[in-house]
């Protein structure tokens, strides 16, 4: 008996051991005791679906300042006006289509191909309509991309509510589909791209014209730029420099001009650098500038500094006003405006030479607490510079101001108050 009592330590651990086990089996919450639950008692967690992948939008994961602009078009047709842009760089090319409406709506495409093989589109469209309460007007949203370059293709398409048409303010998500027709819908696609497949053609040849009138308030010798063109009536005023240097070809791409520019210069006046460009868009010039100031650094962005229209014609006059020289002066002084009060010719009587005006720019100051109204013109004899013209209006006071290059002294003309009795303020027919 007493021999066998030395394996009972060993006993005793086995025990203790097998009663570890069972406790560890009747703990609360185990495996065991859950699975003699009912099963209505059981939490049910559903997971998340997974998210659609969004499709890659405009400009489609690209820098779009890294592309060359090559090709602009513009276009109108009733109350809508299209404008084209083609960006090219290496085999991409990126093409947008923006069409306004106005209050017909908006619809704008972004198109991304890869040697010429059409890879993804982007399409956003705008249509308003008033709000239940008939108060504001309200945009229904609809945005749909076609990714044409996976297999097999597949098309994203969102609507939603917005308060302004902008791109970045659509919340709802993605509904993902199969295109069923993908040749159909890139033959309709390729469509919109028609008026871009041939290159445009150069048909205007421009030329600058720099005025030997100096600005008096400048503090460097400022003068007048004009743009010409043999197709053109009349010159252009662009604006006041100093000088005018024509931008090589191969200095666009660093200074941000597009490849598509019919012309580009550099101007310069007090530090600073005044470049401009033009873009032809169906039927109008497309005059851009972007000011360098030396002292602070560029400006990083081009903006539309004026658009004129490449049909330009004869304007015809709306309307006439006589000026004299003086009470005792015979000098009559003839001025012809179009519709929208612009002067186009100036002629004296007794002369059969007809001067034309083009206009530079107009200023409102206000003097002795009255407005006064200027409007500065550019006098042209056959089809070069040869004086300034200005016109100046308080409250129902007119008079021209009239400085040929070969004169010293400025002519003043007030307006002929006694001609235009039993008119109003005007002459419909010529005063002489």
């Amino acid at each position: 008996m007493f021999s066998s009592a030395k394996n009972l330590p060993g006993l005793l651990l086995m025990v203790l051991i097998l009663t570890c086990i069972n406790c560890k089996k009747q703990t609360p919450g185990t495996e065991e005791e859950v699975s003699t639950q009912k099963i209505d008692s059981i939490p049910i967690v559903n997971a998340a679906p997974a998210k659609q992948p969004l499709p890659a939008l405009f400009p489609f994961g690209n820098d779009l300042s890294s592309f060359d602009l090559t090709q602009a078009l513009g276009t109108e047709a009733g109350d809508c006006i299209t404008r084209l842009r083609e960006y090219r760089k290496d085999a991409l090319r990126i093409v947008t289509d923006s069409t306004n409406c106005h209050e017909y709506g908006i619809h704008n495409q972004y198109f991304l191909l890869d040697k010429d093989a059409l890879e993804q589109v982007h399409i956003f469209e705008y249509y308003p309509q008033y709000d239940p309460s008939g108060e504001s007007v309200i945009y229904i949203a609809t945005e749909t991309v076609y990714v044409l370059s996976q297999q097999p293709p597949k098309s994203y398409v969102r609507t939603d509510t917005l308060l302004q048409p902008e791109p970045g303010q659509m919340k709802t998500d993605f509904e993902t589909d199969l295109i069923p027709d993908p040749d159909a819908l890139q033959e309709d696609l390729r469509v919109e791209l028609a008026s871009l497949e041939d290159t445009v053609d150069n048909d205007y040849d421009f030329s600058f014209i720099v005025s030997t009138n100096e600005n008096s308030d400048s503090l460097d010798s400022r003068k007048d730029i004009f743009l010409i063109s043999e197709s053109w009536k009349y010159p252009v005023w662009i604006n006041e420099g100093s000088a005018v240097e024509l931008i090589p070809k191969e200095e666009y791409k660093d200074l941000g001009i597009p490849k598509a520019a019919v012309f580009s210069i550099d101007s310069k006046h007090n530090n600073k650098n005044y470049i401009y460009y033009g873009l032809i868009e169906g039927s109008e010039l497309m005059i851009y500038l972007r000011v360098i100031d030396v002292n602070q650094g560029p400006d990083n962005n081009f903006g539309l500094h004026k658009m004129e229209s490449l049909e330009q014609q004869s304007p015809k006059p709306s309307y006439y006003l006589c000026y004299i020289a003086g009470e005792s002066s015979e000098e009559v002084l003839m001025l012809a405006f179009d519709e929208n009060d612009n002067a186009l010719w100036a002629e004296f009587k007794g002369s059969t030479a007809r001067q034309i005006l083009v206009k530079k720019e107009e200023k409102i100051t206000v003097k002795a607490d009255r407005p006064l109204e200027e409007h500065f013109y550019e006098i042209f004899n056959d089809g070069y510079p040869v004086g300034t013209f200005r016109l100046a209006t308080t409250d129902n006071w007119r008079h021209a101001y009239y400085q040929l290059q070969t004169t010293a002294a400025e002519q003043i003309f007030s307006m002929d108050q006694e001609s235009i009795k039993g008119e109003r303020t005007y002459h419909t027919s010529p005063c002489f």
